[in-house]
């Protein structure tokens, strides 16, 4: 327990959340054709630019942490469609 507090320390507890926010978001359209899938990043760039532009202090790193957990979750995506292609779910048979 003592490793992940320092490592929300260090990073920031506020980066792991848009790290999440923006892969759970890329996550969500996984079930439909695979474009969508890139749609859905463009989604998480958009929400978070215009998120940090509300914000008080404009901060570049949430929009970057939001856009790996984005890339993250796009690659989980790949490495699932490269080792189950034969398994068929969502729109990627």
């Amino acid at each position: 327990m003592k490793i992940i507090n320092n490592i929300a320390n260090k990073i920031g507890v506020d980066k792991i959340l848009h790290f999440l926010v923006g892969a759970l978001i890329v996550a969500q359209f996984e079930i439909f054709e695979w474009y969508w899938v890139l749609i859905a990043i463009g989604i998480v760039a958009a929400l978070s630019v215009t998120k940090e532009f509300l914000d008080s202090k404009f901060d570049w790193k949430d929009i970057i942490a939001a856009m790996c957990g984005a890339f993250t979750q796009l690659f989980i995506l790949i490495l699932k469609m490269w080792f189950f292609s034969d398994v068929p779910y969502g729109g990627l048979s």
